[in-house]
């Protein structure tokens, strides 16, 4: 392999993969010029009802339990394709999510260049050093779950994402927040979070947690009492332990996350978090050490309460 494909596949390891994960990061853009991906509306999905700072609890707030018994159909999917057909026409919003995140742990991950043949090999090629025999075998088992999309061909895939792209099917909520707090629209991004929080989808919940950091500080910045440096250091580290827990919050209520389970694999291939189940690589990717696992596990329980209750919180609620 020349040194430019292997600097080639290495990219789009970091940029592919990580497009999987996105419900934990800031997303990176995907330049795919077959199958463009249109400008995002500037507004969410309608709520159940108008969410403000001053009502934040008028959405309908549906049962843990609901949320709990369904469990995640991407659980130890073998054939990811299958899960791709059975629900990307669902009209469950939940189920028409696990149908888009398929897809979008095939593609473009091991998406094969014009005129190769669809493979793991290249990817494994451009691994580090660091972890490589387990990120290895994550990504061998991650091609396994994705080999029967790759049967359908290059060209079949890229018209599908380009279908999936034009009607916003490509995109978890955390993507949607990240988009809206760049653009400077908070009570966007607080509405595609909230929207999150109180919908019927555990993955979703985990994919708000990498820009809950920006959004807790934007929503703090409008409002008064956190005027002193000490202020915004506590705030700083509740609104940390808040994100980290989050994740785990959707372990909780039904996301599977075994140590085989996508997530995990996702993890291990793309950022080289191997060790242990999906929560314990949650954990490691959000640096929680000894120090501040307790406080990351009383917010967890705090959020299990509410949603135990019946009363998912609103994005501006998710702060103690």
């Amino acid at each position: 392999m020349s040194a430019l494909r292997h600097r080639w596949w290495a990219g789009l390891l970091t940029v592919a993969l990580a497009t999987g994960v996105a419900w934990w990061h800031r997303p990176l853009p995907l330049r795919l010029p077959e199958a463009p991906t249109p400008p995002l509306a500037l507004m969410p999905p309608p709520l159940q009802a108008k969410v403000d700072s001053d009502s934040p609890r008028q959405t309908a707030a549906p049962a843990v339990v609901k949320l709990a018994v369904l469990g995640d159909p991407l659980a130890e999917s073998h054939d990811l394709l299958q899960i791709f057909q059975r629900y990307h026409d669902s009209d469950d919003p939940r189920l028409k999510a696990a149908a888009r995140r398929a897809f979008s742990a095939c593609t473009p991950a091991f998406l094969p260049r014009p005129g190769e043949t669809p493979s793991p090999e290249p990817l494994i090629a451009a691994l580090p050093p660091t972890q490589r025999i387990a990120r290895e075998e994550a990504l061998r088992a991650l091609y396994a779950r994705c080999h029967s999309f790759m049967g359908l061909g290059r060209d079949a895939l890229l018209a599908m994402r380009g279908d999936l792209a034009a009607n916003g099917g490509l995109r978890e909520a955390g993507q949607h927040v990240n988009d809206q707090l760049a653009a400077g629209n908070v009570e966007l991004a607080s509405r595609w979070a909230t929207q999150a929080l109180r919908g019927n989808d555990a993955a979703s919940i985990a994919s708000i947690a990498g820009p809950l950091g920006t959004l807790f500080e934007k929503l703090s910045s409008a409002r008064a009492g956190v005027d002193t440096a000490a202020d915004r250091t506590v705030a700083a580290g509740l609104a940390a332990d808040v994100a980290a827990a989050l994740p785990l919050l959707a372990c909780d209520l039904g996301m599977d996350c075994s140590n085989r389970s996508l997530a995990a694999l996702q993890l291990c291939a793309s950022e080289g978090q191997c060790e242990g189940d999906a929560e314990a690589r949650f954990l490691a990717r959000a640096g929680v050490d000894a120090d501040r696992m307790a406080g990351v596990q009383a917010q967890r329980r705090r959020l299990l309460d509410l949603y135990r209750q019946g009363r998912p919180p609103a994005a501006g609620e998710l702060l103690p």
